[in-house]
């Protein structure tokens, strides 16, 4: 199985998206240990910028990007024992009862050959594979993920919403990966362009028009812009070219805002 979380989630920062989020929660006190799974896939559909519907499929692109994504990183999936629901932790070089030679953990190699994410000795599935676990969690969790309640608050004993400090860490994760400069920055290339086209065909549209209705499309376009004097060509081409205009200051006034945004949550 291959990943195409926006075709492009793949092996291009040097840490993983996981990787990154789970120390920024752990920083920020919101966790102890690890992350839950709905966590993780409601990181990942954030992380997307995308409304689609989290199904079966977009559960396997999450793990088969954890997979493919860790390089020097080992996960391991175990059950906490505090909120007794599966999470997602980081194996260090000290959890060699989990990694060693004689290690009798269940595992998921990468596309390396590494053994990247490990599995609980007591784990429901006698032996893990992207499919199976993907349709495991689908099964468990299902009703979970379609109301997008991915955090679980073990005080109340129910799965919310995310918090503040949770969608920070989030957003914050996947800004300070490469992977996130290599998917963002296509994706609001394409929408410019698709509104500066947008506004294009419009514009010759209304030029058009003018050259047919001549006065009436006067009358429209002095409504609108109070031209000194008669219209002519060159008010028509100012009008085009203030209109053209439009999406790029939106495009700036749109990565202020994602700067400013990204440094906020990252102090």
């Amino acid at each position: 199985m291959t990943t195409n979380l926006n075709e492009n989630l793949t092996v291009i920062s040097q840490q993983p998206f996981a990787f990154t989020l789970i120390n920024l929660l752990k920083d920020k006190g919101v966790i102890t240990t690890g992350i839950t799974i709905p966590f993780i896939i409601g990181a990942y559909k954030i992380a997307k910028h995308d409304s689609i519907e989290v199904n079966l499929k977009f559960i396997q692109e999450v793990f088969a990007d954890i997979v493919a994504t860790a390089k020097d990183t080992k996960f391991f999936i175990c059950t906490c024992n505090h909120i007794n629901q599966h999470v997602i932790t980081i194996l260090t070089q000290e959890d060699t009862d989990v990694t060693g030679h004689y290690s009798t953990y269940q595992h998921i190699k990468n596309s390396d050959g590494l053994p990247v994410l490990y599995f609980e000795e007591n784990f429901d599935i006698a032996y893990p594979s992207l499919d199976k676990i993907s349709q495991f969690y689908w099964l468990k969790y299902e009703h979970i993920l379609k109301e997008q309640v991915y955090s679980y608050q073990s005080t109340e004993n129910k799965w919310i919403k995310f918090s503040d400090t949770e969608l920070g860490c989030i957003i914050s994760a996947f800004s300070s990966c490469e992977e996130a400069k290599e998917i963002i920055r296509p994706r609001i290339s394409k929408n410019v362009a698709r509104i500066y086209y947008f506004w294009c065909v419009l514009n010759i549209l209304l030029l058009l028009r003018g050259l047919a209705y001549g006065d009436y499309f006067d009358r429209q376009i002095k409504r609108w812009f109070p031209f000194e004097g008669d219209l002519d060509c060159y008010d028509i081409s100012e009008f085009i070219l203030y209109c053209a205009i439009i999406p790029l200051v939106l495009r700036w006034i749109y990565k202020g805002w994602k700067k400013v945004e990204c440094k906020y949550y990252k102090d």
